[in-house]
């Protein structure tokens, strides 16, 4: 069971403790902004600079990973995390715009060095149940922002929510630096450097992965939608709730909460379903539709619902919108074959994350001109096309 369990708990813990910062700053996004000066939509450009941090990352993997190996790797990024969130406290526009792609990219190297440490460590046919169970780091680390860094900004300062949510991530390295001995992961053990992880010829290597691997570019291109439909619901949840329909940000912060809590819940069980039916693909074209039902219900939420059907509703959406990543990283590292997992999530991941990262602004700016409804609506056919496109070949 060690020979299992520390495996996990190595790319757990690290994949927690980014996630609390990635969603924090988006729970905590309506205090930075009014601290900045900046406008609520500011949160889009945020969001999507922090997704532009983690596509730069997944184009850059080669120039990272290998180098370091991936537990180094892991510990490099909970340390980058946590510097790049405490940059946050300056409250200065320009400090915070180039803070966000910081902190995403250390988020992004969650995914490549953690699916190279499962696929390494862990059979193969627990792979759905383990990459979801790892994946349910993410809504366990918005739960501790939803909580832990709105409650903290609502009831002391928005300053002592930014403490807590990147406290975790420094916990996390420390952890990940005491059991570093304990894997020999193939590595050179050195440092990246700068000119090659920064090199414009890193961006064709997403590419030329997803050519050598034929399963990819159908799963690359359908994570698209479904990265639309989570980034809509959770990087504006606490802005449209509160700036669009009124709601306090101690309640918003909580549903947010609620939501991350029902996330976690459902990637665990999901994983664990797709597992015992051995179709993992069909399960997320089900989770393509029920993620478009969660965006349309998100959509349609009023402010004087009572408070019993909004935390139930939010617990619905947690379920259907962000419960399909575990699931699909199993699938890329399913098409690798014999392949580099590494190299292959990344490159998948890539695309992913440009849906992460177009996704904020683009929705800001239907959010402005048509409302947030119709921005929603948008996000919503946008998972169906996705699912629609799981249907038509297998990989």
């Amino acid at each position: 069971m060690r020979s299992l369990t520390l495996p996990f708990a190595i790319v757990f813990v690290p994949q927690m403790a980014l996630a609390t910062i990635q969603h924090g700053m988006g729970v905590l996004a309506p205090a930075i902004t009014n601290a900045a000066g900046l406008p609520p939509e500011a949160v889009g450009l945020i969001g999507g600079l922090a997704g532009l941090g983690s596509v730069w990352l997944f184009a850059a993997s080669g120039a990272v990973i290998p180098v370091m190996g991936a537990v180094r790797a892991l510990i490099l990024a909970c340390l980058l995390g946590a510097g790049a969130a405490a940059l946050f406290v300056t409250a200065q526009p320009l400090v915070i715009f180039l803070a966000a792609p910081l902190a995403g990219f250390a988020y992004g190297i969650t995914a490549p060095a953690g699916s190279q440490l499962l696929a390494r460590h862990i059979p193969k046919r627990l792979w759905g149940t383990a990459f979801s169970l790892r994946m349910a780091g993410v809504p366990a680390g918005g739960a501790i922002a939803g909580i832990a860094g709105a409650g903290l900004a609502a009831s002391v300062a928005w300053q002592a929510g930014l403490i807590a949510i990147l406290l975790p991530a420094l916990a996390g390295g420390l952890f990940l630096a005491f059991w570093a001995g304990a894997f020999r992961e193939v590595g050179r053990n050195g440092w990246p450097r700068l000119a090659a992880i920064l090199a414009p010829r890193n961006l064709i290597q997403p590419f030329a992965t997803l050519r050598s691997m034929p399963g990819l570019p159908l799963l690359a291109l359908a994570s698209l939608g479904f990265a639309a439909a989570q980034a809509s619901s959770f990087v504006f949840l606490t802005t449209y709730l509160t700036d669009g329909l009124g709601f306090s940000l101690a309640l918003a912060g909580s549903l947010f909460a609620t939501m991350q809590v029902a996330s976690f819940l459902g990637r665990i069980g999901i994983g664990l379903v797709a597992d015992r039916l051995g179709a993992v693909r069909r399960v997320l074209v089900l989770l393509g539709v029920a993620s478009a039902i969660g965006v349309v219900a998100l959509a349609h939420t009023r402010a004087d619902m009572p408070t019993f059907m909004l935390f139930a509703g939010a617990a619905a959406i947690g379920a259907s919108v962000a419960t399909w990543n575990g699931l699909f990283l199993a699938e890329v590292a399913r098409a690798a074959g014999d392949g580099d997992v590494a190299a292959a999530t990344s490159a998948a991941t890539f695309f992913t994350f440009i849906g992460y990262s177009a996704t904020p602004p683009a929705f800001a700016a239907l959010a402005l001109a048509a409302g947030y409804r119709v921005a929603y609506l948008a996000a919503a056919l946008c998972v169906l096309a996705a699912a629609a496109a799981l249907t038509w070949r297998r990989a």
